[in-house]
């Protein structure tokens, strides 16, 4: 029965993206003890359990789907992101400058402690300021490196795998502070 589910993600694999946002949506809308993942978290969750069935996604669905979230995500918080250059445009400048800064030297700094790949580091850094954008600029710049294609395909993953995992983190963190 798992093997025939399985099958049926590998051969169709618009099926366990979409079936990866249902379970996701629900997941961050359980409530324990007064805290909930939200829906971003709770499908990053379900596409890592989804992934294991060794799911090849089309470049095409990809884009797609990642372009639609870059477009949900800029459509929610667009009006306040103007409003608030109105007002406090020259302080939101330096922080955003401090924390990509710092935010980079640390992804960097420990992707060499720890011996992360460059696609690791990336999903590391993307996840943990939750930035979704840096998927996209990992996914482009591992694409013009000179290495097999297999190494590609393990470097885009490894984006995907940290980023999932550090946003959670990521989120919390934010949340912590703004709190």
């Amino acid at each position: 029965m798992v093997g025939d589910i399985a099958q049926l993600f590998q051969n169709y694999p618009q099926l366990a993206v979409f079936l990866a946002i249902a379970i996701g949506y629900f997941i961050g809308k359980i409530k324990i003890l007064g805290f909930n993942l939200g829906s971003t978290a709770g499908v990053l969750i379900a596409a890592l359990v989804i992934g294991q069935m060794n799911i090849s996604v089309p470049p095409l669905l990809k884009t797609v789907a990642f372009a639609l979230f870059i477009f949900t995500i800029g459509y929610k918080v667009g009006p306040q992101f103007f409003s608030g250059l109105r007002k406090d445009g020259i302080k939101y400048l330096w922080l955003s400058l401090f924390v990509g800064i710092l935010g980079l030297a640390i992804a960097i700094t420990l992707g060499n402690l720890f011996g992360f790949d460059k696609g690791t580091t990336a999903g590391l850094l993307g996840g943990s300021l939750t930035q979704s954008a840096v998927i996209g600029t990992a996914e482009g710049a591992i694409k013009h490196l000179a290495v097999s294609a297999q190494d590609k395909t393990t470097l885009e993953s490894n984006v995907a795998i940290a980023y999932a995992i550090t946003y959670i983190f990521g989120r919390q963190a934010l949340l912590f502070f703004i709190n």
